[in-house]
């Protein structure tokens, strides 16, 4: 935040740093001069004790004398007092100074924070052993929080934006998934609704698709299958599927968008930058017991480094902002969707799917998520991605816009 015509009455703090660091300098002078002058004090003590010949005695005249240039010296390059005044403002506004105080306030606590989470950090569950790439091994926090329904939370969360309708129901806030920018909702599709579009997807949904054919893009213990909302509208053109159920598609996605704008309050346009409906299937005859992930943890628009940085780079989808998933059944065993740490291997929040319960988060390093692993069943989802960025805007669901209301006669 800047604010603006500001009038500074002292020497600002950028001044007194200058200063600061120019008095050191002066300092260094300052030692060698002084060492300059032990050298000349020994020698006048020296010719102290010599008697007062006239040689001694010229001597020490002499002796006199470069001491006194060099406390003559000294004199000149003396450093200046360091100036304890620091950059005092005159604010044209209660308002300029209100902000001030709270971006000094906000810029505080977000040092404590950084404290915070170290400490946190260093007395959690021992991660020293974990060998696997960064991702793709985790443990439970020892203070995770498992949200299963209302019943989960000590307290009933309160949002923190505004909701869609009266239909969805707050699950939990950000405080209650242990970080910034994530909430998750109940209530925003029906029984009916989800059973509709998980039979969309198992009728239509293509193995591998979205992930470039391949079947088991994430663990060798589970199939994938999708569909795109362009498909849907394909196969409704074709008479493949009921146009209503690819409209329903649509439209949940849709409002799922509205919902993430909405609650995190967002200034700018959100587009869909990727509309995928995914089931993943447990592999028959494979172990139940599982170590490793459906999906590994990782952020949505950066690349997730061993170092624990998060490179904005190609192959990651650098241009998104904001992700959701609608989840629709909960028919399955484990499947648990996962927040973790900065580590990317404690498990700090768990949310288990059911119909109609929506999670959202930025798609930053700040929302490191995966999925834990499906050991039994089938588990299906809508999942979403949003861009700020108009020139990502998904082309293929345009496409369908158009099929869809065609078909519907405008009715979309």
């Amino acid at each position: 935040m800047m604010v603006t015509q500001k009038k500074i009455i002292y020497e600002s703090s950028e001044n007194v740093a200058d200063s600061t660091e120019n008095n050191a300098d002066l300092a260094e002078n300052e030692d060698s001069i002084v060492g300059e002058m032990g050298d000349i004090s020994k020698n006048t003590e020296d010719t102290e004790d010599n008697g007062d010949s006239a040689e001694n005695i010229e001597l020490k005249e002499n002796s006199d004398k470069s001491t006194k240039n060099v406390a003559a010296t000294l004199k000149q390059v003396e450093p200046p007092k360091e100036s304890k005044t620091q950059a005092k403002v005159e604010y044209n506004s209660m308002k300029d100074k209100t902000e001030d105080m709270i971006e000094a306030k906000d810029a505080y606590n977000a040092r404590m924070e950084v404290i915070r989470k170290k400490r946190e950090a260093e007395s959690d569950v021992d991660i020293s052993h974990m060998s696997s790439d960064i991702g793709h091994e985790v443990i439970d926090s020892n203070s995770i929080i498992s949200i299963i329904d209302s019943t989960s939370l000590p307290q009933p969360p309160t949002p923190e934006g505004p909701l869609l309708h009266n239909k969805v129901v707050m699950l939990s806030n950000s405080t209650q998934m242990a970080g910034p920018l994530r909430f998750a909702v109940d209530g925003f599709a029906s029984e009916q609704q989800c059973q509709d579009l998980i039979d969309l997807e198992l009728s239509g949904g293509v193995l591998g698709d979205g992930y470039m054919g391949r079947v088991s893009p994430h663990s060798e213990h589970e199939l994938f299958q999708g569909m795109t909302v362009y498909l849907a509208a394909k196969l409704a053109e074709k008479g493949k599927v009921p146009p209503q159920t690819a409209a329903l598609y649509y439209k949940l996605s849709e409002e799922a968008r509205l919902q993430v704008k909405m609650y995190f309050k967002l200034t700018q346009e959100l587009y869909f930058d990727y509309t995928h409906l995914v089931c993943r299937t447990t592999v028959k005859g494979k172990p139940v017991k599982r170590t490793d992930l459906s999906h590994p943890v990782h952020s949505d628009n950066c690349l997730l480094k061993e170092n624990g940085s998060c490179l904005k780079e190609r192959p990651a989808y650098t241009w998104r902002d904001y992700s959701a998933i609608l989840y629709l059944n909960d028919e399955f065993e484990g499947g648990e969707f996962i927040m973790t740490d900065a580590t990317a291997r404690r498990v700090k929040v768990q949310v288990r799917p059911k119909c109609g319960r929506l999670v959202s988060f930025s798609a930053g390093k700040e929302c490191l998520h995966g999925v834990k692993p499906v050991t039994k069943g089938r588990r299906c989802a809508m999942a979403l991605w949003f861009t700020m960025d108009p020139t990502h805007n998904e082309e293929s669901r345009q496409k369908a816009e158009k099929i869809l209301k065609r078909l519907l006669k405008d009715e979309l």
